[in-house]
């Protein structure tokens, strides 16, 4: 299968995945006396080694640090309303994810591509049946060819030995 062209591991991937949440804080919230009091009560239910939280004057956000804790982000904040009136947006990074996040920012590429799914499963569909032949004519020349006795008459007549 290496015949023209050397195989290496996927090492990284550049794609734009979910990886937290966003709220606006108003000029108005932000003028309240308790907010940052408020907010670290609101975020307090979160794990620190799984999220991080940013706090400015002018927005707060939520970031998994793995792309696997996302989804129990995206469940914690509808039972954990926000002390502030602006809903959350989703924030996306394109990465590069390796490691523990390249699996998931894959599976999220093929979820959001399904063309590229059915591209990539023609392709390894296609993989698949070349190693089969690969292997096939790899035993087949393994295999010592039969020898044939060739016996002269009239009519050449030739028959296994």
């Amino acid at each position: 299968m290496n015949k023209h062209c050397t195989v290496t591991g996927l090492q990284q991937v550049d794609h734009s995945c979910p990886t937290g949440l966003h709220w606006e804080i108003s000029p108005l919230e932000h003028c309240r006396p308790n907010l940052k009091a408020e907010t670290h009560e609101w975020t307090s239910s979160l794990q620190p080694d799984k999220y991080e939280v940013t706090f400015t004057d002018t927005h707060i956000g939520i970031s998994a640090k793995i792309l696997t804790d996302v989804p129990a982000l995206l469940t914690w904040s509808p039972q954990n309303p926000s002390p502030f009136a602006s809903p959350p947006t989703l924030i996306y990074s394109t990465g590069p994810w390796t490691k523990d996040n390249l699996a998931t920012a894959l599976e999220f590429f093929f979820s959001v591509m399904p063309a590229s799914f059915l591209l990539s499963a023609a392709i390894l569909r296609c993989i698949v049946t070349l190693s089969r032949l690969q292997r096939f004519y790899q035993r087949a020349l393994e295999r010592p060819l039969p020898t044939v006795k060739c016996f002269t008459t009239a009519h050449t007549k030739c028959v296994p030995a």
